[in-house]
Parts: structure tokens; C-alpha cells; sequence
């Protein structure tokens, strides 16, 4: 098991349900792109949910023609392709629609990606946060190792930029939960 999910796993409490294996090459294959391995065995681990209900991640077991992670996946594409011109994206993210790829969201419609740089080394993706604004935030890690970062605290002193509120619906450091379920 990687550092990042055995560091999740002491910070929040693992869910008591039993989850059902995903078809990983399916779920790739309907996506067009392989996908992180740390995104892989957390959902393995933890499964789809939420952390203090403020940090949503995709289920990727549902991964078809009618899946949430598609609906996610086409509601961020097709804002993107809406405000393109209107709204300003970072130097560092070429072309949106192609280059970003959702994982999680909040109720306050922040989006948390991946870039998908360089696009056949997924397991060297960053995270990339935007918020309701369209403020955008690039933490240089994985998924788990973003994930320890804001449950632990630390995120504050690894994204100086990042707003002090933009996590304040989370619980207090070592009270966070995680519940279990498809809650797109």
C-alpha cells in the first residue's frame, strides 16, 4: 500500500462497507486514458464518498454512457468550453477540455483534477483545484498525497496562495470522516 493511503487511512478511519471490484481496464478504456494508480487503490480502499461531506470523489465503477463521472466529466468540459475567452486559466494549463481531468468536487462547486501531464505517466499527474470563481491552484502531487495534505492541515503551508477559507468546511485535523457512497 503507497505512504499516501496508509497516511489517509491514519488520519480518517476506513468505511465498513464491503466494495465491489472495479474493471479498471473498462473504466480506462471508456475514458480514453489510464489512470492514476494511487486513484486506483484509494478507491479500492475507501471507495466512493466523501470526506466531511466537502470533498466528493467520483465513482468510477460507474464509468458508461450514463455515469456520473461522465456527467462530471461533460459539466466541467462543457464550462470550460463556455467561459473560454471570458475567464482566465493559468499559464499552465494549455487546453482545458483536454488536458484536465476530474476526481472529486465540493457542494460550493470547486472542482479538484488532474492535469494530465505528461498525459502516458498518470501516476506523475498534479492535483489542480479550481474554485467557484474560477481561481485556480496547482498543488505539485498526487491525489493521496493532496488528500493527507488538506486532512492533515498541512495544505496551508504547501499552497501559499491558496485562500485560508477554502477548506473551512472541513472538520477540525484528526476529526474528519469519510462516508461511503456514490453521492454525485
Amino acid at each position: 500500500m503507497s505512504r499516501y493511503v496508509e497516511r489517509l487511512k491514519s488520519l480518517v478511519a476506513l468505511p465498513e462497507v464491503s466494495l465491489p471490484e472495479v474493471n479498471w481496464a473498462e473504466v480506462e478504456r471508456f475514458l480514453g486514458v489510464t489512470l492514476p494508480s494511487d486513484y486506483k487503490e484509494f478507491m479500492e480502499t475507501y471507495g466512493p464518498g466523501a470526506f466531511d461531506d466537502e470533498i466528493i470523489l467520483v465513482d468510477p465503477r460507474s464509468a458508461s454512457e450514463d455515469s456520473h463521472l461522465l456527467d462530471l466529466w461533460k459539466r466541467e468540459v462543457d464550462a470550460f468550453l463556455f467561459l473560454k475567452g471570458k475567464v482566465s486559466t493559468p499559464f499552465w494549463i494549455s487546453d482545458p477540455e483536454r488536458t484536465l481531468l476530474p476526481w472529486a468536487y465540493t457542494p460550493n462547486s470547486d472542482a479538484f483534477f488532474w492535469l494530465m501531464d505528461p498525459v502516458e505517466d498518470p501516476d506523475q499527474w498534479p492535483v489542480v483545484l479550481r474554485d467557484e470563481e474560477f481561481e485556480w491552484f496547482y498543488f505539485p502531487g498526487s491525489m493521496t498525497r493532496f488528500l493527507v495534505s488538506v486532512l492533515s492541515g498541512d495544505i496551508y503551508s504547501e499552497l501559499d496562495e491558496i485562500d485560508p477559507e477554502f477548506f473551512v468546511n472541513l472538520s477540525p485535523v484528526g476529526q474528519s470522516y469519510f462516508s461511503p457512497g456514490d453521492t454525485v
